[in-house]
């Protein structure tokens, strides 16, 4: 499939461009067309082709043995296109499970590395609903900065993100998250980026009331910053 779109494609882009010099053209490796060509065809020169990640395991590690099926599409795709792109989901889409908490921020760094590392040349990273997607502050700011650099030291981008922007609160809500983090660890989860409830079964009851107490401490630490106070209730809503 991959290869008949790459035809069609390349002959549209080859026409157009002796009217229209010098445009780029795009076109997507998505679902069925996401194998790479098994006829020796590839994109032409200026053709764009965008890698769509639908397979991931949103709460681990590109490096994770679950998310093997997008790295080997990546270090494959790079010799069939000039200009390879990543289309990046960066939340859960589920309308029932919207905004459930999945701890991707710890692997985004990683993730946005690897793609560096293997001739990925663009992004379009998908990240709507900023009041209700899980972490959606962090994580997009996340984004922002690995894509400035992605080799810089990223272990640092997490607790400066914390200490800024909810002030004192910012290490309780740091230790929520990685309480949620170790439970992914510990049972395996497996969240796609359309989930069920069932992909959220590894969080039982006690650890959501060991997360809200961290919540609770967290906005007691800012106690009259209500700007502040707001930022930990939001983070907290992914839990409740």
């Amino acid at each position: 499939h991959s290869g008949r779109q790459l035809r069609f494609v390349n002959d549209v882009a080859a026409r157009v461009s002796e009217k229209k010099p010098g445009l780029l053209f795009s076109t997507f490796a998505y679902h069925y067309c996401e194998p790479v060509p098994s006829n020796g065809v590839r994109a032409a020169s200026n053709i764009v082709v965008k890698l769509c990640n639908t397979r991931q395991n949103m709460a681990e590690s590109i490096l994770h043995p679950d998310n093997a099926f997008m790295r080997d599409q990546t270090r494959s795709w790079k010799n069939y296109a000039d200009n390879l792109f990543v289309w990046e989901y960066a939340i859960t889409f589920q309308k029932l499970t919207l905004g459930f908490p999945f701890p991707s921020e710890f692997h985004i760094a990683e993730k946005y590395r690897f793609y560096a590392d293997n001739s990925v040349k663009g992004y379009l990273i998908e990240h709507e609903y900023p009041e209700c997607a899980d972490m959606y502050a962090l994580k997009f700011y996340l984004e922002r900065k690995v894509l400035e650099d992605p080799y810089q030291d990223a272990s640092r981008l997490i607790p400066d993100f914390m200490r800024l922007y909810y002030g004192a609160a910012g290490a309780k809500v740091l230790q929520a998250r990685e309480r949620l983090r170790d439970l992914v660890r510990a049972k395996k989860a497996f969240i796609t980026w359309f989930p069920t409830f069932a992909e959220f079964h590894f969080v039982a009851d006690a650890d959501l009331a060991e997360m809200d107490a961290r919540y609770d401490e967290a906005l007691a630490a800012v106690k009259g910053d209500a700007k502040r106070a707001r930022r930990v209730e939001v983070a907290r809503a992914s839990i409740r």
